[in-house]
């Protein structure tokens, strides 16, 4: 008897603060989206791992205290379960339609992969919580069942970011942002835990490789303008040697004036996007550099001789040199309004654009 009375006094009082304390958690979550649900993660992979003890050392002394732990467990355990699904409704009916003004990573990206990567400190908790997919393996039941959760949390994510860059009307800004985005999401996952329970994981990877390499096709091909005004043609060769025509000496204003403005607007458009990462920043760039530079640095070497123009300096604004200075500005994240400005310089017998940095 006094044994009883002991282990009452003793255990009792922890009972009643672990089921007010665990009561008030469940009811914080329901009333509470924004709730770090890790939390209650952390609490029923305890109370699994030690519940069979405590069900011995209770349950034959105070049946009814075990019977309320027992329920209370129980609603955890679905609190826990609801959690998976009520995140993957949250992405896929997250509304803010609005991009990051500079195309940066989205928010509900992070977040998304943060959660993802966190699942991982509660793998096995998560994995026995998880519903236990069909299959006759069922060895790897559960890490199927976590693999096909984030595959679904990654798709609706996907499906979101995809429906936020077309409701923008700047192709531009849309294109930067799926790249930013797309590459997060294949970068995190390559360099996390997550690649080691995806059973199909040279399908997923190929399949958001693929996205991500349709969205560098694009950015690439918003350079055709600017390339087309320096790309010489036959015609074009045929003015070198000679003094031009009237029409040729148009021509060559033509393509020179389309091509200052289309690096200006790139300019002046990019300068304001954001690239956080510096291995896609850099490949950017040099994708454009690639573009551009061989074939202006030729339409220089071609024209720079030739008088087409009493005003040079109106059309010859850039020097190579200057051009890849312009190119390297790119994706810094800030507004270039004010910020920089041009004047002219002359360089032996051509003008130049100098750009102040």
């Amino acid at each position: 008897p006094n044994f009883d009375a002991t282990f009452s006094d003793i255990i009792e009082p922890s009972l009643d603060l672990l089921e007010e304390t665990t009561e008030s958690l469940i009811k914080t979550k329901k009333n509470n989206e924004s709730f770090d649900v890790f939390a209650l993660f952390d609490i029923w992979e305890n109370f699994n791992r030690l519940y069979a003890e405590f069900d011995r050392a209770v349950k034959v002394r105070n049946g009814k205290k075990n019977e309320i732990v027992t329920e209370l467990v129980g609603r955890l355990k679905q609190v826990c379960q609801k959690s998976f699904a009520d995140f993957e409704e949250d992405i896929r009916k997250d509304s803010l339609k609005i991009l990051p003004v500079d195309g940066t990573v989205h928010e509900l990206t992070s977040n998304t992969v943060n959660y993802l990567k966190r699942l991982f400190e509660f793998e096995e908790t998560v994995e026995a919580l998880l519903p236990q997919p069909v299959s006759n393996n069922n060895n790897n039941n559960n890490k199927r069942a976590l693999g096909e959760f984030i595959v679904g949390v990654m798709t609706y994510l996907k499906n979101n970011l995809e429906s936020k860059a077309k409701r923008e009307k700047k192709s531009s800004l849309s294109n930067i942002f799926l790249l930013n985005n797309y590459h997060y999401m294949l970068k995190t996952v390559k360099n996390s835990d997550i690649l080691s329970v995806l059973t199909s994981a040279p399908q997923f990877l190929s399949e958001y490789e693929k996205l991500f390499d349709e969205q560098m096709a694009i950015y690439i091909a918003n350079w055709n303008k600017a390339a087309d005004y320096v790309t010489l043609t036959v015609e074009d060769r045929k003015i070198v040697g000679r003094p031009p025509s009237k029409k040729e000496k148009s021509h060559i204003k033509h393509k020179l004036s389309g091509f200052n403005s289309e690096i200006e607007e790139q300019f002046h458009t990019q300068k304001s996007f954001s690239v956080p990462d510096e291995d896609l920043q850099n490949r950017l760039r040099q994708d454009a550099k690639n573009k551009i530079m061989p074939l202006y640095t030729k339409f220089l070497a071609t024209y720079g001789d030739v008088t087409f123009t009493r005003n040079p300096g109106k059309y010859l604004r850039y020097s190579v040199e200057t051009l890849g200075q312009m190119l390297d500005k790119f994706f810094e994240g800030q507004d270039t309004k004010h910020k920089h400005k041009f004047k002219f310089g002359h360089l032996r017998t051509k003008y130049f654009c100098i750009f102040v940095l």
